[in-house]
């Protein structure tokens, strides 16, 4: 084995032109091969900007489930407008939206509206009216938080 050693502006060029790419050819058979996909998002801030990850989860026949990260974007915003959009683009770019089932993000209004998931306003309206059989999945730790409260308050220890 021989070594192999560069710098910083080698690197930087390698990153992104061979191993971004072979990451994304690799995510795109994985994702041709599967029947269906949710997919998950959360904003962070970072400073004045938005950044969102965008994930999708699938079943591959091969490894079983598998969570994989499609692209992290920067917004200057978090409407639904916005979200919408970002993931739209994200599954454009690899040509899967036709086998979206679930949205997942954390339960804001901006996510989901009100607790009823009423309202046109709010990202998973929007997506529904794009994927008319989407299902609307939430957040899990919230889901679990949320659950593991309520039994607490109905169980006197």
């Amino acid at each position: 084995m021989s070594k192999f050693s560069c710098a910083r502006t080698k690197c930087e060029a390698i990153a992104p032109g061979v191993f971004a790419r072979f990451v994304l050819q690799e995510l795109q058979k994985d994702l041709n091969d599967c029947h269906f996909f949710t997919i998950l998002t959360d904003a962070s801030n970072h400073g004045s900007t938005k950044m969102f990850p965008i994930l999708v989860r699938f079943f591959s026949e091969k490894d079983g489930v598998k969570v994989k990260n499609i692209d992290l974007v920067d917004a200057h915003g978090e409407s639904s407008e916005i979200i919408v959009n970002l993931l739209n683009s994200a599954m454009n770019k690899l040509n899967i939206n036709k086998k979206l089932v679930a949205f997942c993000g954390d339960n804001a209004a901006c996510n989901f509206g009100n607790v009823n998931r009423t309202g046109t306003n709010n990202a998973f309206y929007k997506l529904k009216q794009l994927y008319p059989g989407l299902i609307g999945v939430g957040c899990a730790a919230h889901i679990v938080h949320n659950t593991l409260k309520k039994s607490l308050r109905q169980n006197a220890f």
